[in-house]
């Protein structure tokens, strides 16, 4: 279960960093300017935040090992652990030209707005996704005792098979 969470963390922070060209740049420094004006230091930590937060409200057996974990995140997930990783990913996706592009875009007005704005958009966005999904549970849950059902059946036709012989 913890294994699942952390390997969640390290898919959303991966999404985050999905790049969309392929190319190769070389100035790293500006690829860390980049990430800096596109506020990936906020975006990780709150990402390691939440995903914390969500393990201990979902697992209370882990409250006792908050330090724990906390100290954990910290050393292996942590911005200044992570940043090296994310700026050879983007320099692997982007030339240094893009990189200009991106850092000017992410440094003008509306690239701050959009890096102000895209925490409470992504939470509502969120909102939004949980809303549709939890919107029809119940014929999720109908369709899964279904199945369950039919495997039995299923199963019980095999047993009955079998007895006949």
């Amino acid at each position: 279960m913890m294994k699942i969470r952390i390997a969640m963390l390290v898919v959303l922070l991966l999404a985050s960093a999905t790049p969309y060209a392929r190319a190769e740049a070389k100035d790293l420094d500006k690829v860390e300017e980049m990430l800096v004006a596109m506020g990936t230091e906020e975006s990780v930590n709150s990402a390691v935040t939440q995903i914390l937060y969500d393990l201990f409200v979902t697992s209370p057996e882990f409250d006792i090992h908050q330090d724990i974990l906390l100290a954990y995140a910290e050393e292996h997930v942590s911005w200044d652990v992570i940043k090296g990783d994310l700026v050879k990913v983007y320099a692997a996706e982007f030339t240094d030209a893009e990189i200009a592009e991106l850092t000017r875009f992410y440094k003008s007005k509306i690239g701050k707005k959009l890096v102000k704005a895209s925490p409470d958009m992504n939470a509502k966005i969120g909102r939004v996704v949980k809303e549709r999904f939890d919107s029809d549970l119940d014929v999720l849950e109908m369709q899964m005792k279904y199945r369950e059902m039919d495997l039995l059946e299923e199963e019980a036709l095999f047993y009955k098979d079998e007895g006949a012989e």
